[in-house]
């Protein structure tokens, strides 16, 4: 039986995590700082063991992390002075915790945005991002030259989506219920970019299915295929029984829109806009490792989002 090391188990992708992990013979150690957000099932589990504490300080998580086999840490600090601390510093802090004879494999998240179309390191990420981007380029640089280096295998999730009654909703899902309240006037729009996004219940199979199937060190891109933006508004309005019809380009309006939002946009925003928008990735999703996606488009998404006992407003 392996010990596992998770963190922002009281999060979205966290929380996925834990129950997909459960699915197999491990014991789980579990580092959170509100012991109550955990569901009665999970902290009723004989198998898992929960630790108090947060990555502010890892003196509570010490004796778990040497006695651990894998380390998994999707808990992120999104915004504010703490950021480059708890996502560099702490992640930093963590792989010095384990014991280097018995950990043989750490996965780190991180995000697509610190990358360009090769799948290598933006630069400009460095540079213009914001705070939690920053922050996540500069652990990209930093903790490639860490003792453990070669046993790290990074996840870069595209946009996560996803969160019910049972799992707490990403930061990235309320974003589509608002967008659905504007579809009946996005319906005449198009616009030029594309985008991936997975959901993460699939995001917590692909990584289950690296543990089981691929070595440490790789670096995966997590995504279901790319959309065009206006591939997802047509997707959209099927769901929603409107019509589709991109009347409006917005990228000819933009020399119009661009006095009324420049002043409001930040370096990312417009780095974003010009550059990003554009870049899509060899991205995995659980179909490359002989598994299924459980919400493998929008619509699914959509229709689990709106079914919760509690959708994101």
């Amino acid at each position: 039986m392996q010990n596992i090391f998770l963190t922002g188990a009281t999060g979205c992708c966290g929380s996925y995590l834990a129950e997909q992990l459960l699915q197999q013979n491990i014991r789980l150690y579990l580092g959170v700082r509100r012991p109550e957000r955990l569901p009665k099932w999970l902290r009723d589990d004989s198998r898992v063991e929960i630790l108090i504490g947060d990555l502010h300080d890892l003196t509570p998580w010490h004796k778990a992390l040497e006695k651990s086999d894998i380390l998994i840490h999707p808990a992120v600090h999104w915004g504010g002075p703490e950021t480059f601390r708890i996502n560099v510093r702490q992640t930093h802090a963590l792989l010095d915790a384990v014991d280097p004879e018995r950990c043989q494999h750490a996965i780190l998240f991180s995000t697509a945005s610190i990358l360009d179309h090769t799948q290598q390191l933006e630069m400009r990420a460095l540079k213009h991002g914001t705070e939690y981007i920053r922050s996540k380029a500069v652990a990209h640089v930093q903790l490639g030259t860490h003792k453990l280096a070669e046993r790290i295998t990074w996840i870069y999730p595209t946009v996560v989506l996803g969160g019910d009654a049972h799992h707490p909703y990403s930061a990235a899902s309320q974003q589509p219920t608002q967008l659905l309240r504007w579809l009946h006037l996005l319906r005449w729009m198009t616009a030029q970019g594309a985008f991936h996004f997975i959901h993460a219940h699939d995001l917590a199979t692909v990584v289950c299915q690296l543990l089981v199937t691929a070595r440490p060190g790789g670096h995966w891109v997590v995504g279901q295929p790319a959309l065009q933006v206006s591939e997802a508004l047509y997707e959209l309005c099927r769901y929603t029984g409107l019509r589709y019809r991109p009347y409006c380009d917005l990228d000819r309006l933009w020399p119009a829109i661009r006095p009324l939002v420049v002043n409001r946009m930040t370096s990312w925003d417009h780095f974003v806009f010009q550059h990003h928008r554009y870049v899509t990735y060899p991205a995995v999703r659980p179909e490359d490792f002989a598994a299924t996606s459980v919400f493998p488009d929008l619509a699914s998404v959509f229709s689990a989002l709106q079914k919760s006992d509690n959708p994101p407003k």
